[in-house]
C-alpha cells in the first residue's frame, strides 16, 4: 500500500549516501610495511635518523636553500628544510607529503613545487611565507617535476603511469598561478594517462626552447617531448639508468648515468 511505499523510500533515503561516491582523486598517503628485521634478529644494530636529502633548489633571490628531505623505505620524511645560504643552518622545516624526492621552483620565483613519492599530491610553497599553499592531486610515485620557460605548463614524470603529466597554468603579474587544466585527472587515477615514455622515468629537465626532456632508470632511455608536454618527439636509448639530468642548450640534455655511457 501507500503506507508502505513511503516507509521503504524513507528507509532507501536514510541509507543513501549523502555525499554521493568516493572522490578517486582525493589524497592519500601510502604507508610502509613494517620491517621484520628488528631487535630480536642477531644481526639488527640502531641506526640513527636519516633524513636523506633527495633534492634541492635554490630561490631566486639566492638566499635560501630548500632541500627535500625523502627519508628511507621504512620510515619516509614528510618535510622540506629551508636552509639560510650564509650561515648555513636550518631555519625550519615545511611538513609536506610523504617522502618528497622533487622540487621544482616556478619561473616566476614565488611558488616550489613538491614531488611527493608517497603521496597522492604536489605541494606548493609560497617562498615568501615558506608555507604550503596548494596540495594538488597527482598520482603516487610521481618522481620528478619541471616547469616551461614561461612558466605556463608544468611536467611531472611518474614511475606508476611510465609517462609524464602536463599542468596548464594561468600566471599572474606577482607571480601567482593557477592550474587551470590537466591532462590526467579527467580519468581514473588507476587509469593510463599522460605522455607514455620509457619504463620508470625519473628525472626530468627543461630546456630553454621548452622541449621536455626525461631520464627513466629502468627503461634505459631519455625521452624528448614537444613543448608544452602533450606530444613525444623523440627517444635516445643510452643502454643505461639515467640518475640526473639538468638543464641545457638545446638540442642537448645531459643524463648522468649510474652504469655503463
Amino acid at each position: 500500500d501507500v503506507r508502505a511505499l513511503l516507509i521503504v523510500a524513507a528507509l532507501a533515503s536514510a541509507c543513501a549516501d549523502p555525499a554521493g561516491p568516493p572522490d578517486p582523486w582525493a589524497t592519500r598517503s601510502l604507508e610502509p610495511e613494517p620491517n621484520p628485521f628488528g631487535p630480536g634478529d642477531p644481526l639488527w644494530a640502531p641506526q640513527p635518523h636519516r633524513d636523506r636529502p633527495r633534492a634541492a633548489a635554490l630561490a631566486s633571490d639566492g638566499a635560501t636553500l630548500y632541500v627535500a628531505l625523502a627519508g628511507h623505505e621504512d620510515v619516509p620524511s614528510h618535510q622540506v628544510a629551508v636552509i639560510d645560504v650564509a650561515s648555513r643552518t636550518v631555519r625550519r622545516r615545511i611538513d609536506v607529503g610523504q617522502a618528497p624526492v622533487a622540487l621544482a621552483l616556478h619561473p616566476a620565483g614565488r611558488y616550489l613545487a613538491v614531488a611527493n613519492l608517497l603521496s597522492s599530491w604536489v605541494s606548493v610553497i609560497d617562498t615568501r611565507t615558506d608555507r604550503v599553499v596548494l596540495e594538488q592531486p597527482a598520482p603516487w610515485y610521481t618522481t620528478a617535476i619541471g616547469f616551461a620557460p614561461d612558466g605556463r605548463h608544468a611536467y611531472l614524470a611518474n614511475r606508476w603511469k611510465d609517462a609524464v603529466l602536463t599542468w596548464d597554468l594561468q600566471v599572474e603579474p606577482d607571480g601567482r598561478f593557477a592550474i587551470v587544466d590537466d591532462d590526467y585527472r579527467a580519468r581514473a587515477p588507476w587509469q593510463a594517462m599522460g605522455v607514455p615514455v620509457a619504463t620508470n622515468p625519473d628525472v626530468l629537465a627543461v630546456g630553454p626552447d621548452g622541449r621536455v626532456w626525461v631520464g627513466a632508470v629502468a627503461g634505459q632511455a631519455v625521452d624528448v617531448l614537444a613543448p608544452g608536454g602533450r606530444r613525444a618527439v623523440g627517444t635516445n636509448v643510452t643502454s643505461s639508468p639515467s640518475r640526473s639530468t639538468t638543464n641545457a642548450s638545446s638540442p642537448l640534455a645531459l643524463a648522468t648515468m649510474s652504469i655503463g655511457a
